[in-house]
């Protein structure tokens, strides 16, 4: 227990600095900067998600990180953890910047995500790295979340349903294995059990 609480203090202290062995600030602040111009989502999109995941938008890198500490000694509901949206945002900068993706390819270490997070939320919001994160989508590439609402529902955000949002998000979460034309087992599985904790507000 004690070698465990060493170890959690030692990382809050050294782990938000990481990232400057690879990055420096002014760079950083050029992710931020791509990160920043992100348009912000329809207010009924983000009451839907926030009703879902409680302060998912605005949880920093420690934050996420000590959740998961708690989670080894108080089992928890898994949808009460989340990662931060700063190092969500990793996977797409490294697929639409060239300079960031060399660097990716030769930085050798575990959870590369996690530890940009800690740089990018310095310079950026995790609010708006969620703004970011969920107007693209890993299998649509640089379809914008708009776009694919016409492709999916043949209607805009802001027209979407309560059902439809919850759809989108899974969608946007893994666009194959809840691709409900896909895997329509597996999906109506999976959204029957996050309808049912959005309409009893678990």
């Amino acid at each position: 227990m004690v070698l465990l609480l060493f170890g959690v203090i030692s990382f809050s202290i050294f782990a938000p600095q990481y990232w400057r062995t690879h990055f420096s600030a002014d760079e950083m602040k050029d992710f931020a900067r791509v990160v920043q111009e992100s348009p912000q989502l329809d207010d009924g999109f983000y009451q839907v998600f926030d009703k879902l995941y409680p302060n998912q938008r605005k949880v920093y890198s420690g934050s996420s990180f000590l959740r998961s500490v708690i989670a080894l000694f108080r089992p928890q509901n898994t949808y009460d953890l989340h990662n931060c949206p700063c190092g969500d945002v990793y996977p797409f900068l490294v697929q639409e910047n060239e300079a960031l993706r060399k660097k990716h390819q030769n930085w050798k270490a575990e959870y590369k995500a996690f530890w940009f997070g800690f740089g990018l939320q310095k310079y950026v919001s995790p609010a708006k790295c969620f703004d970011f994160v969920y107007g693209r989508s890993k299998d649509f590439r640089s379809k914008d979340l708009w776009d694919l609402t016409h492709q999916h529902f043949g209607k805009s955000l802001e027209d979407l349903s309560d059902k439809e949002c919850i759809e989108l998000i899974l969608l946007v979460q893994s666009p194959i294995l809840y691709n409900k034309s896909r895997n329509p087992a597996v999906f109506n599985k999976k959204f029957g059990e996050v309808w049912k904790r959005y309409k009893n507000g678990e």
